[in-house]
């Protein structure tokens, strides 16, 4: 596996801001420009951001606002902490082949995805809302086995997500794994959702279901839930499918369910028990 620590850099850069009269300037040359290729990538994938718009993102910058993430990171070994998980995941799943991870700053996206990048998937780490996700890093390895599962799947299936149906699938049988890797913790952890929210899904999801199976390919999975607040009801409804199918095949070896898709959908019923 390869860890990229990009944001090293940015900590550098945050050092220097204010020492230097060209904010912008000071940030392409330690940060940006040092990482163009993917950080160009990783901003347009999880914030649709512009270099027009990062560099009004960049003038509000405030040195406080990341004190306490650079605290964290003071204690937790997220280099390290990354290489044990990655290879707990590798040894459940039998998968030999190396990854590679890049942990950045990313200015709010999603705290961990999968993209595709040069010539395969890769593993992000976006740490500027990383605390807030995880619990100040407590549940770090059930975000980072959930994501990795999400990358073999990726590797494996070529991408595959051409239906809403597939994409709760995938997420289904990620959460299944990150349930078999690090055990022990409450649902709303392995579903990324605020109780409220798993609630409510629990009294709405046979309508949350069929909104998303009319929207198709390009279905919505992240605009339902209590009141306005939208949450990312895909983990929640694929894992009730995929538990359906583990609780009737009595198959739990995530390698199968992945290789077992088709098999998976045709159990699926379009209203989930």
């Amino acid at each position: 596996m390869r860890i990229h620590c990009l944001y090293h850099d940015f900590f550098l850069f945050l050092k220097m801001m204010n020492l230097e009269k060209d904010r912008w300037r000071t940030f392409r040359r330690l940060y940006y420009d040092r990482h163009e290729k993917f950080l160009a990538s990783a901003l347009r994938r999880c914030r649709g951001m512009t270099l027009t718009s990062l560099k009004k993102r960049i003038s509000a910058i405030s040195k406080g606002h990341y004190e306490k993430l650079e605290g964290l990171l003071k204690v937790y070994d997220i280099e390290e902490h990354t290489k044990e998980i990655v290879l707990r995941c590798k040894n459940l799943l039998h998968y030999s082949e190396p990854c590679n991870i890049f942990i950045f700053i990313g200015f709010g996206g999603p705290a961990s995805f999968v993209m595709r990048y040069n010539t395969g998937p890769v593993i992000c780490i976006d740490l500027e809302r990383m605390p807030e996700e995880t619990d100040n890093f407590r549940y770090y390895p059930v975000l980072l086995s959930h994501h990795f599962c999400r990358y073999i799947q990726q590797d494996q299936t070529n991408n595959r997500e051409k239906t809403a149906l597939d994409r709760l699938i995938l997420e289904g049988i990620a959460v299944h794994f990150s349930r078999q890797a690090y055990p022990g913790h409450p649902d709303r952890v392995y579903l990324f959702l605020p109780e409220d929210a798993r609630v409510w899904l629990d009294e709405h999801h046979e309508e949350v279901y069929a909104a998303v199976l009319k929207g198709g390919c390009d279905a919505d999975l992240f605009s339902y839930g209590p009141g306005s607040k939208p949450c990312p009801a895909a983990s929640y409804l694929g894992y009730r499918i995929v538990g359906d199918y583990v609780r009737e095949t009595g198959e739990q070896s995530t390698s199968r369910l992945i290789e077992r898709m088709d098999c998976i959908k045709e159990a699926a019923v379009f209203t989930i028990r």
